[in-house]
């Protein structure tokens, strides 16, 4: 039977002490982590339904909520009620540095905590953008650790007191590991893993004890507004251009596909050269279209790109 067992980490104690502190570790790299995806999924946000409002002179509210609710499971219908999402930004305005403040203090609040503490979030990670779990097995003298997400795999990696403990048996072992080592490896994760010895998840940053859900500790992370504020608008500036330019050639081929028939029976290749083909053709024609569409969102985000590390 193949094994896998990837990802996989062992944290050493040497006293009672060290438990609670590679917890309290664990919980504060779990914060860390899904705080910066938070940051990353509000300002992805905020840049693309701009850009999807200005395309299609929509009202950015419909718009903002739609994008909202296809990302999250049971976001509530009267989520945005009370907030004028059309105060932050229309097709017409600019966002207004006052209203890009009420947005963070409301809308962006009120996502952080419905994250945070919804308890879909902590079973349902298919449709939590912020899912971050790491799962924890106590095993004599060591802790064992597992987790999917890159994020955290990427720091775990650089804890000098926290050493790779991966397995499986598909391919050779690797070759600075003895043949002894490597099978008590195999034998403390199939001991960890069993049904005598507990386990634990820290996932959206609290720890579920057990597996269930309904158990939880730790309490929603401090965040200063205004350092949110802050952070939000620093990863709109690095994802602004990106986002605007494949908005930008997206408004040619959402021409191509409504406006063309495709016998995609022909193959996905030929289909993919003709869309090429049309979009080099009429490209000319959508050139002032486009260069409408990047002048109105550059005016709209006026306020939040220009560099303000040099004003008085």
């Amino acid at each position: 039977m193949s094994i896998k067992i990837f990802n996989a980490y062992r944290y050493t104690i040497n006293n009672p002490e060290d438990v609670g502190r590679i917890n309290h570790r664990l919980l504060n790299l779990c914060q860390s982590v899904m705080y910066q995806k938070f940051i990353e999924f509000i300002g992805e946000a905020v840049v693309t339904c701009a850009a999807m409002a200005i395309r299609n002179t929509a009202d950015y509210s419909d718009i903002f909520y739609n994008f909202l609710s296809n990302k999250i499971d049971d976001l509530p219908d009267t989520f945005l009620d009370g907030y004028r999402c059309d105060y932050i930004f229309t097709h017409t305005d600019r966002f207004d540095e006052i209203y890009l403040h009420n947005f963070i203090d409301n809308i962006s609040m009120q996502l952080y905590m419905f994250f945070f503490r919804s308890r879909n979030s902590y079973s349902e990670p298919s449709k939590n953008p912020l899912y971050t779990d790491i799962a924890t097995y106590y095993y004599k003298n060591y802790i064992l650790i597992l987790s999917d997400d890159t994020r955290v795999n990427d720091i775990l990696n650089d804890y000098p007191d926290i050493e790779d403990f991966s397995y499986q048996n598909s391919s050779d072992k690797p070759i600075h590991i003895t043949d002894r080592d490597w099978d008590e490896r195999l034998a403390i994760w199939e001991m960890a893993t069993s049904t005598d010895y507990s386990k634990f998840h820290f996932a959206n940053c609290s720890r579920i004890v057990s597996d269930n859900p309904n158990s939880l500790e730790g309490t929603l992370p401090c965040v200063n507004n205004n350092q949110m504020l802050d952070d939000i608008i620093c990863y709109i500036r690095q994802i602004y251009d990106s986002i605007k330019s494949q908005m930008s050639s997206g408004i040619i081929d959402s021409y191509i596909l409504g406006a063309y028939n495709f016998d995609t029976s022909t193959g996905i290749y030929k289909t993919l050269n003709r869309i090429t083909e049309i979009r080099r053709q009429i490209r000319s024609d959508f050139i002032p279209i486009q260069m409408r569409f990047e002048k109105t969102l550059d005016e709209s985000f006026e306020c939040i790109l220009k560099d303000t590390t040099n004003d008085d």
